[in-house]
């Protein structure tokens, strides 16, 4: 799962996922895995959640047609 990408930090020794949306690399948060949601997440941020329903339904609607 982890990436090799251009960031010189800290960020290089936690988890990281690719966006389902993006495919943009984002690490885990101490927030996320503090609470146990981390093998939950599958987004980099919220646009990106609401981008991918948003084309997920579009995609729905030509197939019922």
């Amino acid at each position: 799962m982890n990436k090799k990408s251009n960031f010189k930090g800290v960020a290089h020794t936690k988890e990281s996922k690719d966006c389902a949306a993006c495919g943009r690399l984002f690490f885990n948060k101490k927030s996320l895995s503090s609470r146990g949601n981390w093998d939950e997440v599958k987004f980099c941020s919220t646009l990106c959640r609401n981008k991918f329903k948003k084309e997920k339904s579009l995609a729905k609607k030509v197939v019922k047609i």
